[in-house]
């Protein structure tokens, strides 16, 4: 890299630092939180008018996206559900197989 190269991306840095400690202070003193808090409803507000204007239009082409999705977690919920039955059952069986003194498996080869 050239000098001028260094030199700007020396530049760079230094700026990238002081923003980053001028951030820190900020947020020391609580300022950050302060506008975060101020702009919260705001920005909440903006995305639900966001949504109610998408979720409008699907109603009005006739596309009902609320459906899908809670008919997509209920199979979701039902697919874990489904799974931690047979996970348990497993650690069911592991326990008896443990526990079991009369328990033989099949394939032992005994010498």
């Amino acid at each position: 890299m050239t000098p001028e190269e260094l030199e700007e991306q020396l530049k760079i840095e230094e700026r990238k630092g002081r923003l980053h400690q001028n951030y820190l202070r900020r947020k020391a003193r609580g300022k950050v939180a302060e506008d975060y808090e101020k702009t919260k409803a705001k920005k909440k507000a903006a995305l639900d008018a966001k949504k109610n204007a998408i979720r409008a239009e699907d109603i009005a082409k006739g596309v009902s996206l609320c459906l899908l999705v809670t008919c997509r977690r209920k199979s979701l919920k039902e697919q874990r559900v489904k799974e931690s039955r047979q996970h348990n059952f497993f650690l069911y069986l592991i326990g008896f197989i443990e526990l079991n003194p009369y328990f033989k498996p099949y394939n032992v080869c005994v010498s």
